[in-house]
């Protein structure tokens, strides 16, 4: 995952979904970078199908925010 955080806010997110199943993973990976900006958080929603790929990305987020915040 890459991400630029500005001013602590999120202005581009982009997830490495490459590994994930095509049908469910990397189908979801624009819809979980527009939830990650929108909500300016870590916290969304797990996508329909998605689960597992929702949950890790709200991890990878959280330790990456943690990492810049130092």
């Amino acid at each position: 995952m890459t991400h630029k955080l500005v001013y602590q806010l999120y202005s581009n997110v982009n997830l490495d979904l490459s590994t994930k199943t095509p049908q469910y993973g990397q189908k979801a990976k624009g819809k979980i970078e527009n939830e990650i900006l929108a909500k300016q958080s870590a916290n969304i929603d797990a996508g329909a199908g998605a689960t597992f790929t929702s949950n890790g990305v709200k991890e990878a987020v959280k330790d990456a925010l943690k990492k810049a915040e130092k």
